[in-house]
């Protein structure tokens, strides 16, 4: 036990004087392995059996879709759809930026490519607009949240092989949650429009051009129709869907919208191997750390621990909630879900807390990581590209994290809100 205290407090330290994630965890598991009577062979055996799932290939494939579509043109279609449907209302561009987070979260799956997608977009439009740039960028970082629990979802792949849940009930489980959480952000807007002096709306739109935007987007609209339609109907697998997404978009932007070329195509596969590549290399590692951490009973202790304090479920959901939102202030999602699903998973069972509502409950918190000082990928890319001040934006986001917190509890302490759906279509 003294030894895998020590392992932990190593990494946790490596990590905070800014030595990448990945190369954190492999050393303190390298050191693991040398400290004890296990053949440090074992290592590089459980870091390529972490990769053994063949469902690991839809991270690459998601991904890929993701950025096809910001190359293709539809991230602008998407935009003008929303702005014809909420154009009217005070503090519109506000309402387009979490309604059009929401459209892409539906063809993505990753927080940070819709940042850089459609959040970027949005935000320069609303800074544009007259709206001032920290609240701009603040909302685009908040509606950032939704885009990994909204089917697809690239965190909830990573959960799904971690945890050995269906990908599919997971990516159903994920709808009714995004939706509250987008339409919470809206309210939050339509609350404070007028006190903050958000720009009126436009004149409302009338059908015939909300139709004419509508057509503009409905073939990139029909991705989300396909992929979980695809998966519920049994026509195909998680991966397989993946595939899908990737040639229907690839379609759409070489032959529909003429958007895509092979020189920008080959620059896309580049980024997608580098990404995919790492994300890949953090599942192999923090593969062979979630086996130490097994080997040590560590998840058996921590249970016993929890439930030694106390046996009311609603306190020790609250307790792995700040776990979660405290270790996603400091890591990526991907490393939080990797390290604690095999450490936390057997305390949840206990409370027979459903693994599927528990996979978007912990989708979602490891998202608020993104958002949060002081590693919080999402916040330092918002800043980048639109040239804000860190402090201004964390300060703009307060009353969202409020928001979004509150939709956590939410999500939490409601299983019905993430299990309806899937009860419907799959039990």
């Amino acid at each position: 036990m003294e030894l895998i205290l020590f392992i932990i407090g190593l990494m946790i330290v490596l990590i905070l004087i800014n030595v990448p994630v990945t190369y954190s965890i492999g050393i303190a598991s390298i050191i693991y392995f040398m400290s004890t009577e296990i053949t440090v062979e074992v290592l590089p055996q459980r870091m390529i059996s972490s990769l053994s799932s063949t469902t690991l290939f839809a991270i690459p494939l998601f991904l890929m879709a993701g950025i096809l579509m910001n190359a293709a043109g539809i991230t602008e279609r998407i935009y003008n759809f929303a702005y014809a449907l909420v154009g009217h209302i005070r503090g519109v561009l506000a309402h387009v930026n979490v309604m059009s987070s929401m459209m892409f979260a539906s063809m993505s799956g990753s927080g940070i490519a819709d940042l850089v997608g459609i959040g970027n977009v949005t935000a320069n439009a609303m800074y544009q607009r007259g709206y001032k740039k920290d609240f701009a960028a603040a909302l685009s970082l908040a509606a950032s949240t939704i885009t990994p629990i909204i089917p697809p979802s690239i965190i909830l792949i990573v959960y799904g092989v971690t945890a050995e849940v269906s990908i599919g009930k997971l990516f159903v489980a994920g709808i009714i949650p995004g939706i509250v959480i987008g339409l919470s952000l809206m309210t939050y807007c339509f609350i404070i429009a007028k006190r903050a002096g958000f720009p009126k709306g436009d004149k409302r739109e009338s059908f015939k051009a909300v139709m004419k935007a509508f057509r503009n987007a409905i073939l990139p609209l029909l991705t989300p129709v396909l992929i979980v339609g695809g998966i519920i109907s049994g026509i195909f697998t998680a991966t397989e869907a993946g595939a899908v997404a990737v040639l229907y978009v690839a379609i759409l932007g070489f032959f529909v919208y003429r958007q895509l070329n092979w020189r920008v195509f080959k620059k896309i596969l580049l980024q997608v191997g580098v990404t995919a590549a790492v994300i890949l290399f953090l599942i192999s590692v923090s593969g062979a750390l979630g086996w130490l951490i097994t080997a040590e009973q560590i998840p058996v202790k921590l249970a016993d621990s929890l439930l030694g304090i106390t046996t009311n479920p609603f306190i020790i959901l609250l307790l792995i909630n700040l776990i979660l939102l405290i270790a996603g202030m400091f890591l990526d999602a991907t490393p939080v879900v990797l390290m604690l699903v095999p450490v936390l998973l057997p305390v949840i069972t206990q409370l027979d807390v459903d693994p599927i509502q528990f996979g978007i409950i912990m989708g979602f918190n490891t998202m608020l990581g993104i958002t949060t000082p002081p590693v919080g990928a999402g916040l330092y890319a918002i800043s980048s590209a639109l040239r804000v001040d860190v402090v201004s934006i964390v300060k703009r986001m307060i009353p969202m994290w409020i928001v979004l917190i509150i939709v956590l509890i939410i999500i939490t302490y409601v299983p019905k809100l993430s299990l309806f759906l899937p009860e419907i279509f799959f039990d």
